[in-house]
């Protein structure tokens, strides 16, 4: 009866090529354990499984090998009695093609470059120290890993304690355990002290009066809220109306006359005519059109020949008349709809 195969992670050969040798063998020992769990002691088995979890890289390099590497007919002696082993012939093919990948002086430059992080423990710091350290084939591995934790690690205390007492590698991680427990409890002991004193300064500070009316007012406001939203317009309306006021009072100028606005009576200019553009109800310093007068209005002729000669301005027309010569020229100044005659 088929059953399913658990998942099993493949194994990458192009990841790190300098440390495959090493790599693959941490991924054959895990894979020797998912047997061993899975109760498989058949030859056959274990090498079809072997090549069915190492991926298709693996399975390439499977292919290119002799039908001696691939352990074809393979087989050993055991009790008497000639058993398959060709699972051990594969196994040992591949172990071969990939520890010339291994680079060990690469590995030991990991090591040594493996410090202690902010917030890591001793025995997470250790742990990656000791899985570092099996793939540089150091003869004492427990010497380097105290060398590098004197050097790597984020406690200067701890440090100036194993160099002074020349502490071995299990009591230096004891010690930096003490260490790292009492100063959790003594930050969480300082956290609560500071907390509680700053509630009991805060409960005996006294209250002013100041404050007292600002929260009974706050409570008033609260009740209050419409009324005081009605206030605030009326305000803005009234302040309103006092600015467009003001701006009357001061700076207004009847558009008309020029004079100041409103006026008491009627506008001076109500019936009067524009000497500029000759239209009614205005004067000529406030008339809006860009056209001048060219011509005399309301100048007196008498019989005879005579000569005019007229000019105009904003605000003023005049005439000056030659009449023959048995008269007197006269000369009809218009000001503002009124005239004067002067000879």
């Amino acid at each position: 009866m088929a059953t399913a195969l658990p998942n099993f992670e493949k194994f990458p050969v192009f990841a790190e090529e300098s440390s495959a040798g090493i790599r693959w063998k941490k991924w054959i020992a895990k894979f020797e354990n998912l047997l061993c769990a899975l109760d498989i002691t058949s030859d056959a088995r274990k090498k079809a499984l072997l090549l069915h979890y190492c991926g298709e890289d693996v399975y390439d390099i499977y292919d290119t090998f002799t039908d001696e590497q691939k352990g074809v007919g393979a087989q050993i002696t055991v009790d008497g009695n000639d058993v398959p082993d060709e699972y051990s012939t594969v196994k040992l093919s591949l172990v071969t093609y990939f520890n010339p990948k291994k680079n060990s002086a690469y590995e030991v430059f990991k090591f040594r470059q493996t410090t202690q992080l902010d917030g890591e423990s001793i025995d997470t710091y250790h742990t990656r120290l000791r899985t570092l350290g099996s793939t540089c084939e150091f003869q004492d591995s427990d010497k380097e890993i105290l060398m590098q934790i004197l050097h790597g690690c984020t406690s200067q205390r701890l440090r100036r304690r194993a160099l002074r007492d020349n502490l071995t590698l299990d009591k230096v991680l004891s010690e930096a355990r003490s260490y790292e427990m009492s100063d959790s409890q003594a930050s969480a002991i300082e956290k609560a002290s500071t907390v509680n004193a700053i509630d009991t300064r805060y409960r005996q500070r006294p209250v002013s009066a100041s404050f007292r009316g600002r929260k009974s007012g706050d409570e008033r406001n609260k009740k209050g809220n419409s009324k005081m939203l009605m206030h605030n317009r009326e305000t803005r309306s009234s302040q309103h109306g006092d600015k467009h006021e003001k701006m009357h009072t001061t700076k207004g100028k009847c558009r008309n006359c020029g004079g100041n606005f409103p006026h008491r009576g009627t506008c001076p200019a109500k019936g009067a005519q524009c000497y500029k553009c000759e239209k009614y109800n205005h004067f000529a310093r406030t008339c809006l059109s860009t056209e001048k007068v060219r011509r005399v209005s309301n100048c007196k002729q008498d019989s005879g020949e005579f000569e005019t000669y007229s000019t105009s301005s904003e605000e003023s027309v005049f005439s000056v008349t030659n009449g023959n010569a048995t008269k007197t020229p006269f000369v009809e100044i218009g000001i503002f709809n009124k005239s004067e005659m002067s000879c």
